[in-house]
């Protein structure tokens, strides 16, 4: 995730409007579509280190020196398996887990509950408290107290892993055709993002595992992982892929570990100052790790040291029944208005509330 990858100018797009509210998450259990596809990519890819798991717990030390997180609170949302976190315009967070998507106050007070009759993925929620949520290849709306007001068709063979609301409509992140759904606030399709085109300098998303993450910046473009190339895309609303950060880098705390990272990511806002951000926090798998680059992409240290999620890791390699969501299950990132950043760890079943310490 440095700046000596691929990185371009970022013009804002046309027509984006002021983000609202975005979160994603991978899907709770990978399915197996495009193995076939996935295979072919990786033997052709360039041959990575291989580095253990064990080796990278041994870094815990010097990655400490590293810290520029504060831990300014924490709460349990009482799920069993909790899988996505947002947090609303006005502060209030969401969480979605079970079969149900639970509000709660910043100090982590329960406000209500939507009882659903499956079990919700993604959500994002917009400036109304209007709620969208994933279940599976469809998108629900639901209204501030919780009722049901719109159903948008299921999306054929679509797996929808990530969900993001501003004024230029709902972006859900596809695992299962590998691009970016964009529709108006009324469900309706306005456009495909991120399939492979040389001339919007697309290269495609490879997405070996279910966890495909969005979120729409202020500065009005679209960000997505493309995880099998360890990097975070920036897309325009029409579809042309702007920028491009991010790296495979072993031990090195500037890069992303293993087949595919940062599982999920955030974007920070800069309080104050609209339609600019401070940057991004990622969370990724394997060995749970999270960490804070600046708006270029630039590594700034790690929100908390490694071995905060040392018992996240523990559960994660202990699982024997993948089913359970366990073996693939990674922590999930927000960030509020007011620049807090909310680690949701759905295998120990805690939300880490930080601060970002910034030097002046």
């Amino acid at each position: 995730m440095t700046q000596t990858h691929t990185t371009t100018s970022t013009p804002t797009a046309p027509g984006a409007g002021r983000v609202v509210a975005a979160i994603g998450i991978g899907a709770a259990i990978a399915v197996g579509i495009g193995i076939g596809a996935y295979g072919v990519w990786r033997a052709s890819r360039p041959r990575q280190a291989n580095v253990s798991m064990g080796d990278l717990s041994r870094l815990g030390g010097a990655q400490a020196a590293k810290v520029v997180g504060r831990q300014v609170g924490q709460f349990r949302p009482g799920f069993q398996w909790a899988r996505a976190i947002a947090v609303a315009p006005g502060g209030e967070v969401y969480i979605a887990g079970d079969l149900a998507i639970r509000r709660f106050d910043a100090a982590g007070k329960q406000l209500a509950e939507i009882a659903t009759i499956e079990p919700p993925g993604a959500i994002a929620v917009d400036d109304s408290g209007t709620i969208y949520a994933t279940f599976g290849n469809k998108v629900w709306v639901f209204d501030h107290d919780g009722k049901r007001i719109a159903t948008w068709p299921a999306s054929q063979n679509a797996v929808f892993t990530s969900i993001a609301v501003s004024d230029a409509g709902v972006m859900v992140a596809d695992y299962g055709g590998r691009c970016v759904h964009r529709y108006g606030r009324d469900g309706k399709i306005l456009g495909i993002i991120g399939k492979k085109d040389e001339a919007r300098n697309c290269p495609g998303f490879v997405v070996p595992s279910a966890y495909f993450d969005l979120a729409m910046a202020p500065d009005g473009l679209l960000r997505v992982t493309n995880p099998g190339r360890h990097q975070i895309e920036a897309y325009t609303l029409d579809g042309d892929r702007e920028a491009a950060w991010g790296r495979f880098s072993g031990t090195e705390p500037d890069g992303f570990i293993g087949c595919c990272n940062p599982a999920n990511f955030a974007i920070v806002p800069s309080p104050g100052r609209p339609g600019d951000f401070a940057g991004f926090v990622t969370a990724e798998k394997g060995l749970a790790r999270v960490k804070v680059f600046d708006a270029d992409g630039k590594f700034v240290g790690f929100l908390a040291p490694p071995d905060t999620f040392a018992r996240h890791d523990e559960l994660v390699a202990g699982a024997t029944n993948p089913a359970a969501g366990c073996r693939n299950m990674a922590l999930d990132v927000a960030a509020g208005a007011d620049g807090r950043i909310y680690v949701l760890d759905g295998i120990v079943g805690q939300v880490h509330v930080y601060e970002w310490i910034r030097k002046k």
